[in-house]
């Protein structure tokens, strides 16, 4: 069965804290630089005490969305499959969003009291922290890609199954003709829904024997 971000409040309390707090900080922030004396207060360079919180805000934001993140990974059950990989790339995601949200907020800052030489080697460590954030999470993804080949492999045949039209008129059973929305036979009582193998999870049609794939008896493990 295919694993669920199920609500826990023991494993999901944490990681709710945190973006909570992270959209809580942001509102506060908005609503701090709308006190009329912020906006007009010069401190230096042209930045506003208003300008200076709204960094303060998005920074401790980030910083938060970071940790809830981080957090968040804990919470996700293994699967094997989509939820595995989506644990396996959540942390260098956040990093590659973090630091580059970050050092956008940092140049919009810094760049006022930077020189020439100053504002160069900012951009060289910006340029050389989001190729590293970026590079990490590639050889996550790669790391991590069989699980989501398996996840479509998984979701694959019931996409087909839930798509398709029932190709079945009459029981595979007993004969008696059946209609689509018909679950079991009116006549002898067996499934007309596709089943799935308990060993390699391929679909079984209505009163197979033996699995196609891996040649298992159905129901008999």
């Amino acid at each position: 069965m295919i694993a669920r971000l199920e609500y826990k409040p023991d494993r999901w309390q944490r990681p709710a804290r945190y973006f909570f707090a992270a959209l809580a900080t942001l509102l506060i922030g908005t609503l701090v630089q709308l006190i009329p004396p912020l906006p007009q207060t010069d401190l230096a360079h042209g930045i506003s005490a208003a300008d200076l919180v709204a960094f303060a805000a998005e920074m401790a934001a980030l910083i938060l969305f970071f940790a809830g993140v981080k957090a968040g990974t804990q919470a996700i059950s293994e699967d094997g499959r989509g939820l595995s990989f989506l644990r396996g790339i959540a942390v260098p995601l956040a990093t590659l969003i973090t630091v580059a949200f970050a050092q956008r907020l940092l140049g919009s800052l810094l760049v006022v009291f930077l020189q020439s030489a100053g504002r160069t080697f900012f951009a060289t460590v910006s340029i050389v922290a989001v190729v590293a954030a970026g590079t990490w999470l590639i050889l996550a993804a790669y790391r991590h890609a069989h699980q989501l080949l398996e996840a479509f492999r998984y979701l694959a045949p019931r996409f087909r199954q839930t798509t398709a039209p029932s190709p079945h008129s009459h029981c595979p059973a007993c004969g008696a003709f059946t209609e689509s929305a018909m679950v079991f036979c009116g006549s002898c009582g067996s499934s007309l829904k596709a089943m799935e193998c308990e060993n390699c999870h391929a679909l079984l049609q209505p009163a197979q024997r033996f699995c196609t794939q891996c040649g298992k008896p159905v129901g008999k493990y």
